[in-house]
């Protein structure tokens, strides 16, 4: 399958300028990313997590509608426009509140497995820390706890993660919308890694050691 790194300037360009095959080319392979840029945003509302399918098909259906007008025709172009048609989409829902009629729907470990398996850089980190799955149900396991833990980070923690793991944004472009100096930015980027790194060590330690007394 390919992976949203394998998308090529050359396929963003096609779709903007009309190619049915390109746009639903970039369309699918985006899918898995837009799941997780949106329920990285929801994080912290697990109660809304239900929206995150439906959320992100309205950004695709954005994406798709708004590609002939994308300025930056590159994959960095995207993903800095794809960002903020998320970003957008789930302001607007969270200020809306859950719309009427809408039931909650559990979203399955498999699921999100696989949308981790295509986008990559947020799991690859967790490797530094020594927490390595061992089977798929303890990649599952611990991709769970790695967004329960992202969501009791703090704001600003989540955002500069959200944008540079979920979103996969330069650090010049995230430095940009959070309006701080690249240095800063970085900064604040080392820190947040650390932050849930050291979050996701302490919990499986407590929880390891929970088991041991049970």
């Amino acid at each position: 399958m390919t992976e949203v790194t394998e998308l090529t300037d050359s396929v963003v360009v096609a779709a903007s300028e009309g190619s049915d095959w390109a746009r639903t080319r970039l369309l699918e392979v985006l899918a898995p990313q837009v799941r997780l840029m949106v329920r990285a945003r929801l994080a912290p509302s697990s109660a809304q997590l239900y929206a995150v399918d439906d959320l992100a098909e309205q950004v695709l259906a954005a994406l798709a509608a708004g590609l002939p007008r994308l300025e930056a025709r590159t994959t960095t172009g995207l993903k800095a426009f794809l960002s903020g048609i998320v970003n957008h989409k789930v302001t607007d829902f969270i200020r809306a509140g859950s719309p009427a009629g809408m039931r909650p729907a559990i979203q399955s470990l498999d699921s999100t497995v696989a949308d981790f398996s295509q986008v990559g850089p947020m799991w690859q980190f967790l490797s530094a820390s020594g927490v390595s799955p061992r089977t798929a149900v303890d990649h599952a396991e611990r991709i769970s706890k790695l967004m329960e833990e992202f969501g009791r980070l703090t704001a600003v923690h989540r955002e500069i993660l959200t944008l540079a793991f979920f979103d996969q944004l330069p650090l010049a472009e995230i430095a940009e919308r959070m309006q701080l100096s690249r240095g800063a930015a970085s900064m604040l980027l080392i820190r947040a890694v650390q932050t849930l790194r050291q979050n996701l060590v302490a919990a499986s330690a407590l929880e390891l050691a929970r088991g041991r007394t049970a």
